[in-house]
């Protein structure tokens, strides 16, 4: 599948408090199970970015901003002020992203939750495949990505999907919302969450969970998974997020210039709610 190419980072990125961007290291911990009511504003945050400005200095600020990628304050952002607008210009072909917001590298964690709001444009044209919204690192490489799929997709259409890409780990590249199945609809914001822990080499004890929550509406549980197998290997813990809006697969163009839009770019230790 095409798409940009990733920015590598030479270290982890030290603690730093900026306009826009807070980072704040914690030291690693492994909790249960989340459960499906989240706390109104929580905390542990390693790195958000509120996106009112283009960031394009990951070493000291702690993201970049590539591609056609900009802040937009005229759209009715649930954060206030801004959000990050994404160009898919007329004839945008499938399987490809047009920019992307990538973090450098935090303190590696073995649980984690990554947030942010997300809004389609009100003529949003869905790829037959579907499209992805975030990938997230541990390792060396981005090793899984999620999003909602079309209707010749693997779990079917609208169904959020998530895919574990270690070549190692064959059994998991689709895995199909199994608590409930909610549509992203057009020109309307909503908060995704997932929560992810490392399982233990050698067991399948990974969690999984995804949240959705349309703006002003109560949280919706799609994704439960306590059996998963991220990595066979100790050291792998997550360390990296990379907000690449890839449209489809292979083949399909957009017929006409479309936006999407990101805000409120969040990951963390704790859940954090809409």
């Amino acid at each position: 599948m095409g798409r940009i190419s990733s920015v590598k980072f030479k270290s982890p990125l030290a603690p730093v408090s900026m306009d826009g961007v807070t980072v704040l290291v914690l030291g690693d911990s492994i909790l249960p199970r989340d459960s499906a009511t989240p706390s109104s504003s929580g905390g542990g945050i390693l790195i958000q970015n509120l996106c009112n400005v283009k960031e394009s200095n990951p070493e000291s600020v702690g993201w970049d901003w590539q591609g056609a990628v900009d802040v937009d304050g005229a759209t009715n952002t649930p954060n206030p002020s801004n959000a990050a607008k994404v160009t898919f210009a007329s004839g945008f072909g499938g399987g490809n992203a047009p920019g992307k917001i990538v973090t450098a590298a935090f303190t590696s964690q073995t649980n984690i939750y990554y947030g942010f709001w997300i809004k389609y444009d009100p003529n949003w044209t869905r790829h037959d495949i579907g499209e992805k919204q975030l990938y997230i690192w541990w390792g060396s490489a981005e090793n899984l990505y999620f999003g909602p799929e079309g209707p010749s997709g693997f779990c079917g259409t609208d169904k959020m999907t998530a895919s574990i890409q270690t070549t190692w780990q064959e059994g998991e590249h689709n895995i199909c919302a199994n608590v409930s199945n909610p549509s992203l609809l057009d020109n309307t914001w909503y908060w995704i969450e997932m929560h992810l822990v490392m399982n233990t080499v050698g067991q399948a004890n990974g969690i999984m969970q995804l949240w959705v929550t349309p703006q002003g509406q109560s949280e919706i549980l799609v994704m439960d998974y306590s059996n998963k197998t991220y990595r066979n290997d100790s050291s792998h813990q997550f360390n990296r997020g990379e907000w690449i809006p890839i449209w489809g697969g292979s083949g399909g163009t957009k017929p006409a210039e479309e936006y999407l839009w990101y805000d409120k770019l969040t990951i963390a230790t704790q859940k954090q709610g809409s």
